[in-house]
């Protein structure tokens, strides 16, 4: 069934492409924008393809706005794609302007160009792998900053408190009698604040992560 669809998108496309070759760009257009409706059962290639085609077909019929949002629907699916060197000027100008603006949209930070949804992913994964990335990600830098501050200290106070106890335990096995109940208590009072320190820090890590989650990206 899958080879039947593939042969049907291309019989489609030979047939829009040979009215396009032939002049008739009108019958290119719609036959381009029908096989469009439903691209489930088309490959990738097919269905730039048939973008291409409809954004000439576009240019050519100087409907250049479709033309250009045409072309940055297939520069979304492929930024790397090249029109035939033999397409027309007319052509070739809505597919660079498209390309302009398409360049420019990437270069907007990721809170003035994604949905909440892909925001959300984005930041999730990121706080995960390093808190306060998530929050630099939607263009919060203050809670960025503020989350990245947190967890070193955090992490370095745990550090610092492991390095206390390791050093305590020492000293406590080389006491006797009054000396190791003394050390021993010593060891105990270090070691509980490490284990505080420890679940202070896990906390930070949980807070900073549901924070990138769920905040408000920076406005626009």
């Amino acid at each position: 069934m899958e080879c039947r669809a593939e042969s049907y998108a291309d019989s489609v496309y030979s047939i829009a492409r040979q009215a396009y070759a032939h002049g008739d760009y009108l019958t290119a257009r719609l036959e381009a924008q029908a096989a469009l409706e439903d691209t489930s059962k088309m490959t990738r290639k097919q269905i730039l393809e048939f973008r291409e085609l409809l954004g000439s077909s576009f240019a050519i019929l100087k409907q250049r706005d479709d033309a250009i949002r045409v072309f940055r629907e297939l520069l979304a699916l492929d930024p790397f794609w090249q029109l035939d060197e033999d397409a027309p000027p007319i052509v070739k100008d809505a597919f660079d302007e498209a390309y302009r603006r398409y360049a420019a949209y990437l270069a907007l930070p990721p809170s003035q160009r994604l949905s909440s949804g892909e925001l959300q992913f984005g930041a999730s994964w990121r706080s995960l792998a390093l808190p306060g990335w998530g929050q630099f990600y939607k263009g919060q830098k203050v809670r960025g900053a503020v989350a990245v501050s947190l967890q070193v200290l955090s992490l370095v106070a745990l550090a610092v408190l492991q390095s206390e106890v390791n050093r305590r335990h020492d000293i406590y096995h080389e006491k006797e009698g009054n000396d190791a109940a003394s050390a021993y208590d010593e060891y105990r009072r270090v070691w509980r604040a490490r284990n505080v320190v420890g679940y202070v820090a896990l906390g930070v890590y949980i807070v900073t992560y549901l924070d990138a989650l769920y905040s408000p990206a920076a406005s626009k």
